[in-house]
C-alpha cells in the first residue's frame, strides 16, 4: 500500500516545520539579543552634571529621611506593632532606599554601590516616598557649571552613604551627620557631594564638588600652609592613637589633635581650613571616602592611603586598608612625616 501526501497533510507539515525553525532561531539568537542590548545600555552617556545634580537630590532625600526618624525618636513614635525602631537601622535604611532608587530612576544603568543590607530587611522598605527622578539642575549648580562633559556609564561608578556617624546619630551629636554621593570615573573619584541635614541654615546644609569644573559656593577652601599650627582631626573612637604619632611628627610645633565624627564632616572641617589634616588608621569602607576625597579632588588637595597611593572606587572591594590621609594643602608634608612614623609607632588596626 502506497502513501499518497494530501494537500492537508502538506500545509500541516510545512506549519510544524516553520514553527521548530522559529522556535530554535528565538533559542540561539536571544542571548545574543540580550547582550548586544547590555552592550549598547552600558555604551550610552550620562551628563555628569546631571548626575552631579540628581546626586545632590538624592544626598537631600536621604536626608531627609535620616533626620524624620530622629524626629519621630525624640518624640517616642512607636511602629505600627507598638515597638520603638532601631534608629540607625530605621534612618540608614529609609535614607538608602530614598537615595538609591533617586539615582536609579534617573539613571537604570548606573553603577550604584551603597552599604550592604539585608533583602529581607530592605523589603520592609520598599513604600519609603522618593518622588519623581528629575534631571534638571538647580540654578546654584548650573551657574557654577556652564559646561558640561558625556561619558559612557560603564565608566562611573558611584559610592552612596545614606548615614555617616551613625554612632553620633544614636547620641544626638546631630552636627557630625552627614549623607553622601561620590562620583568615579575609572575607578577615580572626581565629584562629590556632602549633606548636612540637621544645618540650621539652607544655605550651609549641602556641599559640593567637580574636579575642574566648579564647587558650590559654600566651600571656601584655605589657600594658605597650615603648618605654623597644625591641627589634626581624627575619630573619636580612636584619637589618642594618632595624638601620640602626631605629636612625635611635629615636635616642637604647635600641634592641636581634634577628634569628631564621620568622614563627612572630618573632610569639610579640612576643607574649610578648621583642620589641617585628616588622618584615619583603621580599615574604612570605600562609601565613607568616595565623596570626601572627589571635593578634596575638585579643591587642589587631596586623599591617600598612608603608603601615599591613590583609592580605587572601582566596583569590588568595598572596604579600604592602609590609612586614610587627607589634606587641602600640605599633603606631601603630612604624607612624609606620617608614612615615616606609621612602621614604628602603630599598626593599622582592623576595628573601624
Amino acid at each position: 500500500m502506497s502513501w499518497r501526501w494530501s494537500p492537508a497533510s502538506v500545509l500541516i507539515l510545512l506549519v510544524a516545520a516553520s514553527v521548530l525553525l522559529f522556535v530554535l532561531y528565538g533559542l540561539t539568537a536571544a542571548p545574543e539579543v540580550s547582550s548586544h542590548s547590555a552592550d549598547s545600555a552600558m555604551s550610552a552617556t550620562i551628563s555628569l552634571r546631571s548626575l552631579l545634580c540628581v546626586s545632590l537630590l538624592a544626598a537631600r532625600r536621604g536626608g531627609i529621611e535620616v533626620k524624620n526618624v530622629h524626629e519621630k525618636l525624640i518624640k517616642n513614635v512607636k511602629s505600627k506593632d507598638g515597638s520603638l525602631k532601631n534608629p540607625v537601622t530605621d534612618g540608614d535604611m529609609r535614607s538608602h532606599h530614598a537615595m538609591l532608587r533617586t539615582l536609579k530612576d534617573a539613571f537604570p544603568h548606573l553603577k550604584v554601590t551603597s552599604e550592604e543590607h539585608d533583602p529581607e530587611a530592605e523589603s520592609q522598605y520598599a513604600n519609603v516616598h522618593v518622588g519623581p527622578a528629575d534631571i534638571a539642575c538647580p540654578e546654584e549648580v548650573s551657574k557654577e557649571i556652564p559646561d558640561d562633559t558625556n561619558l559612557p556609564v560603564r565608566d562611573l561608578h558611584v559610592w552612596i552613604d545614606p548615614l555617616d556617624a551613625t554612632q553620633e546619630y544614636t547620641e544626638s551629636l546631630l552636627n557630625y551627620v552627614t549623607t553622601m554621593v561620590g562620583i568615579a570615573v575609572n575607578g577615580k573619584a572626581v565629584a562629590g557631594v556632602i549633606h548636612k541635614p540637621f544645618e540650621d541654615m539652607e544655605d550651609q546644609q549641602t556641599f559640593w564638588a567637580w574636579k575642574d569644573h566648579g564647587i558650590s559656593p559654600n566651600l571656601q577652601p584655605p589657600t594658605t600652609s597650615s603648618s605654623s599650627n597644625i591641627k589634626v582631626i581624627v575619630s573619636r573612637s580612636h584619637s589618642g592613637d594618632v595624638d601620640e604619632v602626631a605629636r612625635k611628627g611635629f615636635a616642637g610645633k604647635s600641634i592641636e589633635v581634634l577628634s569628631a565624627g564621620g568622614a563627612g564632616y572630618k573632610t569639610l572641617e579640612v576643607a574649610a581650613g578648621r583642620a589641617s589634616v585628616y588622618l584615619h588608621t583603621t580599615k574604612i569602607k570605600k562609601w565613607d571616602l568616595c565623596a570626601p576625597n572627589g571635593i578634596l579632588n575638585a579643591l587642589g588637595g587631596r586623599l591617600s592611603s598612608f603608603d601615599g597611593d591613590e583609592i580605587d572606587y572601582s566596583p569590588g572591594d568595598a572596604v579600604h586598608r592602609g590609612g586614610v590621609i587627607a589634606a587641602h594643602v600640605d599633603h606631601a608634608m603630612y604624607l612624609d612625616i606620617f608614612t615615616s612614623l606609621s612602621a614604628t609607632s602603630f599598626r593599622f588596626r582592623e576595628d573601624s
